[in-house]
């Protein structure tokens, strides 16, 4: 005879959680219940982003005045 909250007659499935399979059975309400310990995974390091580079501004170029020749008068 069971008693009051042990489970019998379940079905044992087999999920997978953050990348592990973890037996476990499916309550009356449709929750999983795990039957171990459901393992933390591992955390991994993230790669550091690269900074993106700042824009540099280009110089705008200055105008320079060219000077025209004056027409000499040949004689």
């Amino acid at each position: 005879m069971a008693g009051a909250g042990t489970p019998v007659n379940v079905e044992i499935v087999i999920r997978e959680i953050d990348g592990f399979e973890v037996r476990g059975f499916v309550d009356d309400f449709g929750n999983f219940v795990p039957l171990q310990p459901i393992p933390t995974p591992e955390p991994t390091e993230t790669p550091e982003p690269t900074p993106t580079p700042t824009p540099t501004e280009t110089p705008t170029p200055t105008p320079t005045e060219t000077t025209t020749p004056t027409p000499t008068e040949t004689p």
